[in-house]
């Protein structure tokens, strides 16, 4: 301990306990609905990983897909490239991704058959430039940070 009046010590989210409130309040919440919340998480993210293998499969694009855990997905493309391209589709289309997916239980059947509209479409414009989807990209390729090749 500082025994001395001069000395102010701090950290970044040193007494930050809203998140923690939040995550309990989230655990209190899933105890206390029988489940029904995580089975909801668990069939909207099935619905959204496989209607994007669908749309891959139908498109005939067979190098991506949708892999992972139902609630947390990730979407696997040959090239960062055609990733990026995918992305800044979706994201014209006010559908943004991250590297992984998550879904919650607010993820109705309704707004991922929404998505999946969107992801048909966005899919549909990579496979257009799917020889150099550089061509198609507003702006640079985004590169990986913090993850190994």
């Amino acid at each position: 301990t500082f025994e001395r009046d001069d000395v102010f010590v701090s950290g970044t989210f040193g007494g930050e306990l809203t998140g923690i409130a939040a995550a309990l309040a989230t655990i209190a919440a899933l105890r206390n609905d029988d489940g029904k919340a995580l089975q909801l998480i668990w069939q909207s993210g099935k619905h959204l990983k496989d209607g994007f293998n669908q749309c891959a499969e139908f498109l005939d694009l067979q190098e991506i897909k949708a892999r992972g855990y139902a609630p947390r997905t990730e979407f696997v493309f040959p090239t960062n490239e055609h990733k990026a391209l995918f992305w800044q589709e979706c994201c014209k289309k006010q559908v943004l991704f991250g590297y992984s997916n998550f879904v919650s239980a607010a993820h109705r059947m309704t707004a991922v058959d929404s998505v999946l509209n969107i992801v048909e479409a966005s899919l549909r414009y990579v496979k257009e430039h799917y020889a150099d989807p550089l061509s198609a990209l507003e702006g640079k390729a985004p590169t990986l940070t913090f993850k190994k090749p």
